[in-house]
């Protein structure tokens, strides 16, 4: 799914699901700010369109969900930031948004 952000007066956009998560793990979407994809009928609050996606699946033991790629990994295979859990495999993208 595509989606767009606003930053300021600006439209921001397209960005995936992958790369949207990682935005708002960034704080850089955060709850006030307004989003937009083709299932929505208006821009609507980040906060609004976080609260109406269904809870994640339980985890296995010892496995967590990357925070960026959203997809389960074991523990060993992550690190844990400040934001969550993040897999070896994304760390380099988490790390860069930090910057």
């Amino acid at each position: 799914m595509e989606w767009f952000y606003a930053e300021g007066n600006e439209r921001r956009g397209p960005v995936d699901d992958a790369q949207f998560k990682q935005l708002a793990a960034a704080g850089k979407i955060r709850p006030d700010t307004l989003v937009w994809h083709a299932a929505l009928p208006n821009w609507q609050a980040y906060s609004t369109v976080a609260s109406a996606e269904p809870p994640p699946v339980p985890l296995r033991d010892g496995w967590q969900r990357c925070i960026i790629l959203g997809r389960e990994f074991p523990e060993s295979q992550m690190v844990r930031t400040e934001h969550g859990w993040v897999s070896a495999e994304a760390k380099d993208t988490y790390y860069q948004s930090l910057r």
